[in-house]
């Protein structure tokens, strides 16, 4: 997500300031473990979920996306699909899109650097249909 030489309290600062992303915090208690994020940007219907969970433990947070997903759809009824993209290399947060119930469907090669070497990303959906119909 973040290149070495960029200042990462900035990127935060700028993403934070943009109309076009809503925020949910997740917490444990009173501690913020991570951020979930939903990109209206050029949106068709099309919104860009991302994760960001500070504690490392996305595998945990399974049955929060599960029961959040839902919410999504009913609280933004022109969403349609949930998108995202995981770098080949997080399998945890993979694993956690497909709990959540995401499809994977496609593979953007080199599309990531981290750490100085490329890497694929995955693209993963969820339609509307196949959560409210559940």
């Amino acid at each position: 997500m973040f290149s070495d030489n960029v200042d990462r309290n900035e990127v935060w600062q700028t993403m934070m300031e943009d109309r076009s992303l809503i925020w949910l915090g997740v917490y444990e208690g009173s501690v913020l473990v991570g951020v979930i994020y939903l990109d209206f940007a050029g949106s068709n219907g099309d919104v860009e979920v991302h994760l960001a969970f500070f504690d490392r433990k996305p595998a945990e947070k399974a049955p929060l996306c599960r029961a959040l997903v839902p919410l999504i759809f009913q609280l933004f009824p022109r969403i349609n699909r949930l998108s995202t993209t995981i770098p080949c290399v997080f399998t945890h947060t993979e694993r956690l899109a497909r709990k959540a119930g995401f499809t994977r469907e496609g593979t953007k090669r080199a599309a990531v650097q981290i750490h100085g070497k490329s890497w694929d990303v995955y693209l993963y959906g969820l339609l509307r249909d196949e959560v409210m119909v559940r």
